[in-house]
């Protein structure tokens, strides 16, 4: 019985270091397989060189980039150490490092905006497969220029930019318009409106800040004032501020004065008809007062003639 225990812990003893040694090969190995992200910024037309960091500590016998651009184009590098034999199909900028250290490394000369894109580095040896993803974003500077009108309002354009540019005014304006237009190559033109506000003439700036410029960019100085014209910016603003609720009350006083006229020939119309009615019966009425007034005296002459005709008759 008791050599039976015995047997029993010598065993657990046994497959005790067995297991955390397995367990601790499977935690290794699920460390190496997970791939390496980085980010990378590149200025087009410099060159950059992409390092594959899945070579840092360990030599590779096969080292594969797998490059994908922004224009879904891909292309195949590798170099094989044992033979020293390489095979791509990319493009004439894109090789191998020879400056490095590290035989693996890619290098870009010159970097293109086509460039954009996702750069895999896959390595192979006796201990297993090592990744590394790169992200490489390419940075385009943008063309800077202002203009003005000569009068009220300045334009600030920061065109084909990468990312977009950020546009600033000295002195500060609080009324300005920026706009943005992305172009199909992912570049993006910033435009920036100044008006001004103020009669007199105003010295202005357009500041245009980039991660490409080592210091924010300054354009030239221009002169701008506000305008009071009709069709100026701020005459415009002016006018419409000023002489719409004019208008509005002169729409509604017409509106309502040509109700009134409108409305008013038809009273007239039924006061003229009414007045004519009571003037038909007050005619009538007096024509048969004035019969009245007439038979009698009619009578009374006839009378009389009567009796003058028979006076008449009677001498001699």
């Amino acid at each position: 019985m008791k050599n039976r225990q015995r047997l029993k812990r010598e065993a657990a003893m046994n497959l005790s270091p067995r297991t955390c040694c397995f367990f601790t090969l499977l935690t290794y190995a699920s460390v190496l397989s997970e791939p390496e992200k980085y980010t990378l910024n590149a200025r087009s037309g410099h060159k950059i060189a992409i390092n594959c960091s899945a070579t840092a500590s360990r030599k590779p016998l096969l080292t594969t980039w797998k490059i994908t651009t922004q224009n879904i184009n891909y292309c195949i590098l590798s170099f094989r150490t044992d033979t020293e034999t390489t095979f791509t199909n990319c493009s004439g900028h894109l090789g191998w490092n020879p400056g490095s250290e590290n035989s693996s490394d890619l290098l870009i000369n010159p970097v293109e905006l086509k460039d954009d894109g996702i750069y895999i580095c896959d390595t192979s040896n006796v201990n297993g497969n090592y990744i590394s993803y790169n992200t490489l974003n390419v940075q385009v500077p943008p063309t800077v220029t202002l203009t003005s009108d000569g009068s009220s309002s300045a334009v600030c354009r920061a065109s084909g930019g990468k990312p977009a540019a950020n546009i600033s005014w000295h002195p500060t304006c609080e009324n300005c318009i920026t706009e943005q237009q992305v172009h199909p190559d992912k570049t993006v033109t910033v435009v920036s409106t100044y008006r001004a506000m103020s009669d007199n003439e105003t010295l202005i700036m357009c500041v245009v800040s980039h991660p490409t410029f080592l210091e924010p960019q300054n354009s030239s100085i221009v002169k701008v004032h506000r305008t009071a014209g009709m069709w100026s910016p701020f005459g415009l603003q002016t006018a419409l501020y000023i002489w719409l609720p004019i208008v509005l009350c002169f729409i509604i006083v017409s509106s309502i004065l040509g109700f009134l006229l409108y409305r008013r020939p038809q009273e007239l119309r039924r006061c003229y008809k009414f007045t004519r009615s009571q003037n038909t019966s007050l005619q009538k009425g007096q024509q048969n007062t004035e019969v009245e007034e007439v038979e009698p005296y009619a009578s009374y002459m006839q009378k009389v003639n009567t009796i003058y005709c028979s006076v008449s008759e009677l001498s001699p």
